[in-house]
């Protein structure tokens, strides 16, 4: 592999770990990266999240689509991958575009934020629950993908649409009974 950018990827090492490397000490590198990925994917779905309570227009679609691409490229470091933002852009786009659920409750959010008080409010909470668990289903996707060896070059939306669209609902269900339960509170 002479001549090869150990950055573009991590399978791309002159000497592979589990060659120097025993199985145990394997399985905590791993387990410490898993770790570090979790924690940047829920710093990001928080932020994420609050970006639902940003007044204006396209304003928290916009503070949305950063935190996503801010989730992206701190895994790809962590995952010493290159990270190209439009192709982040790209292949974030395809995986959200056939995901109806979200498209119906953003524009639902975006006209309830025009209402005022109430509205407001219930479109605020509306799209950071909806951003919050789209944010942390991406995170989930990527990370499975890089675990398993994938690039950002080698990523294929297509193929992981139902995962996504699994821990989207997932997550927007855990939203839900969170909510349920304070309402009776």
């Amino acid at each position: 592999m002479t001549g090869a950018d150990p950055r573009t990827s991590h399978r791309a090492e002159r000497y592979p770990v589990s060659d120097v490397v025993d199985t145990d000490t394997l399985d905590v590198i791993q387990a410490d990266r898993l770790r570090v990925a979790n924690s940047i994917v829920r710093t990001h779905v928080l932020l994420a999240a609050g970006a639902g309570f940003l007044p204006g227009q396209g304003l928290d679609v916009a503070a949305l689509g950063l935190a996503q691409m801010g989730q992206l490229q701190r895994l790809g470091q962590l995952y010493r991958l290159d990270f190209s933002d439009d192709l982040a852009r790209k292949l974030v786009a395809v995986l959200l575009g056939g995901f109806l659920p979200l498209r119906l409750a953003a524009s639902t959010a975006g006209v309830l934020k025009m209402v005022p008080l109430l509205g407001q409010l219930a479109g605020s909470l509306s799209m950071a629950g909806l951003g919050g668990a789209v944010t942390y289903a991406i995170g989930q996707v990527f990370i499975q993908h890089f675990e398993s060896g994938g690039t950002f070059l080698t990523f294929d939306p297509q193929q992981v649409r139902s995962y996504f669209e699994f821990q989207a609902r997932q997550r927007l269900r855990v939203t839900r009974l969170a909510d349920d339960s304070a309402g009776r509170a």
